[in-house]
């Protein structure tokens, strides 16, 4: 009895502190948009932060939201540094379903980088809402 309520316990604890064990959303400490809103500040002038899409290139050309950064998660460790000078104005992440941005924005975070936004529902949300795509453009960052 008391081993069964011990697990269940440790079970709780473990969701409450590592919540990325139920789902693979971001950090609290992180900024989130809608695919709506993260379209419409796109076609606000005013906008200077830098979307980017951590899926893969095979991904990425097969389509992607215009004038996004294809930087793989996998490739996060080469970029760190081009990434924090994008920083100053803002970071918005996403992937296909969200478990490659969660991880890249973790490590965004261990590595000092704070001002980021998370865009709910990524890509697949992106393609449900029928919001533009790009197909083939090559804005990746060397």
């Amino acid at each position: 009895m008391k081993e069964t309520a011990l697990t269940i316990l440790l079970f709780y604890a473990g969701l409450v502190l590592f919540p990325s064990l139920l789902n693979a959303q971001p950090a609290s400490t992180t900024n989130t948009m809608t695919v709506h809103e993260v379209h419409n500040v796109l076609n606000d002038p005013m906008f200077s932060g830098v979307l980017i899409d951590v899926r893969t290139e095979e991904e990425y050309a097969e389509g992607h939201i215009k004038d996004s950064l294809n930087i793989p998660v996998g490739t996060f460790h080469e970029h760190i540094e081009k990434l924090r000078a994008l920083e100053r104005n803002g970071l918005v992440i996403y992937c296909r379903t969200g478990r490659r941005a969660a991880k890249a924005i973790d490590l965004l975070l261990e590595a000092g980088v704070k001002n980021i936004t998370y865009m709910e529902g990524d890509m697949k949300k992106w393609k449900e809402e029928q919001l533009p795509i790009v197909v083939q453009n090559e804005a990746k960052l060397h």
